[in-house]
């Protein structure tokens, strides 16, 4: 028989958006302690942000209605998020929107990290 030792994330408060809630998953992440709000949509999600004030993030990889503007939201508050989708279910479309986004998100970012550039005689 296999024994599953769940994490404690007693008071972590986890945002689900997936348009197809999975119920095991939920049932996971609260049996380990974890507070967890659904939404249906990037857009609902935005709206519920400063409702729920998450502290993670786990998204479907092919939302596509203001996805970007979630994961910008989500990395301008440093909550780690992680982007999940079902097996065949990720298009072509979606995949290149979400690492457009991640990589343009990530570069502005570092630059803003790293400050003003330097002119040439310092």
């Amino acid at each position: 028989m296999l024994t599953l030792t769940l994490p404690r994330l007693h008071g972590v408060v986890v945002l689900l958006v997936e348009r197809e809630p999975d119920e095991l998953f939920t049932l996971l992440l609260t049996q380990s302690g974890a507070v967890v709000a659904s939404t249906r949509s990037a857009c609902e999600a935005l709206q519920q942000w400063d409702v729920v004030r998450p502290d993670v993030l786990f998204t479907d990889a092919v939302m596509t209605d203001d996805g970007v503007q979630m994961i910008q939201r989500a990395l301008e508050a440093n909550v780690p998020s992680i982007a999940i989708t079902g097996p065949g279910h990720a298009d072509e479309d979606a995949e290149i929107l979400l690492a457009r986004a991640i990589a343009t998100l990530a570069g502005a970012r570092a630059r803003s990290k790293m400050g003003p550039p330097r002119s040439a005689g310092e």
